[in-house]
């Protein structure tokens, strides 16, 4: 997040800024929200950092909307919920994602 901003500001921003999606381009579900907390640490800076993330629930609008990374990723997928699971369970911090991506799922079949 930038200095001053709020967390749905952010949200629309990471989302233009790691997919190339504009906010016209998908349906925020305003029935689901999602909070992980934990610490990272930075070795070489010396000092950890607590991290906030909140998650939201969205619909792409036009599945066939090309998605444009940003630098920081070198691929996606869609995937299915059993196989998000055993890609992340490869990933520290695993079980938060695994938690999240259940609810997720939850609510979608609630709809």
């Amino acid at each position: 997040m930038e200095l001053g901003e709020s967390f749905d500001v952010a949200a629309v921003r990471e989302m233009k800024e790691e997919t190339g999606l504009e906010e016209t381009a998908y349906r925020i579900l305003s029935n689901f929200e999602y909070e992980i907390k934990y610490s990272k640490h930075y070795p070489k800076l010396g000092f950890d950092k607590e991290i906030t993330m909140k998650t939201w629930l969205a619909e792409i609008l036009d599945p066939d909307h090309k998605i444009v990374m940003s630098s920081e990723h070198q691929t996606f997928c869609w995937v299915s919920l059993e196989d998000s699971i055993e890609l992340l369970k490869t990933r520290s911090g695993h079980l938060h994602f695994i938690d999240c991506f259940q609810k997720c799922e939850e609510t979608v079949q609630m709809m």
